[in-house]
């Protein structure tokens, strides 16, 4: 699951801080910076060109995805929130709250791209990306650079194209 926790500024970079973590207790396993087109405008570094918004993106994970997406949506806020504040002390209250819930969506029925243990890549990574017929896979899984980003995805769906092109007629 993802999180989103909107700021009306990134005031953790007023803090020095970057906004991300990891965490061995939930709910947030992980949180990144996500703020939009924060970049110097008018000269002035960390002046927003594009108006105020500071994001905090928190990734739910595993079985502690399970459990939050079992609590109602006042219950995950306040999981939500409580973490943040203790990992960032000096954030007030957030001005929005968005929460992604692959576990429970229909299609994905899990996480938007999956994370392989130690060693996995090498024994499993031939035969992802290996076609089956004329079905060929494509996705950030597959991808050797950039696994996990939308970077990969485009990279495996041009490896998929050359293969495609590169097929006996």
């Amino acid at each position: 699951m993802k999180v989103h926790l909107v700021y009306p500024a990134p005031l953790w970079r007023e803090h020095g801080l970057s906004g991300w973590s990891v965490n061995a207790e939930g709910p947030l396993l992980s949180t990144v910076d996500d703020s939009p087109g924060f970049a110097p405008a008018g000269g002035a570094a960390g002046t927003r060109a594009d108006g105020p918004a500071g994001v905090l993106t928190g990734f739910v994970t595993g079985a502690e995805a399970h459990r939050f997406a079992a609590l109602d949506p006042a219950e995950q806020r306040a999981a939500a929130v409580a973490q943040a504040a203790r990992l960032f002390p000096m954030l007030p209250e957030p001005v929005g709250f968005h929460v992604t819930d692959w576990v429970n969506d229909l299609y994905s029925k899990g996480c938007y791209a999956a994370l392989f243990g130690p060693g996995d890549w090498l024994r499993l990574g031939p035969r992802l990306t290996a076609p089956h017929g004329r079905v060929h896979w494509a996705g950030t899984e597959t991808s050797t650079a950039f696994f996990g980003l939308l970077e990969g995805a485009v990279r495996s769906g041009h490896r998929v194209v050359a293969e495609i092109l590169d097929r006996p007629a």
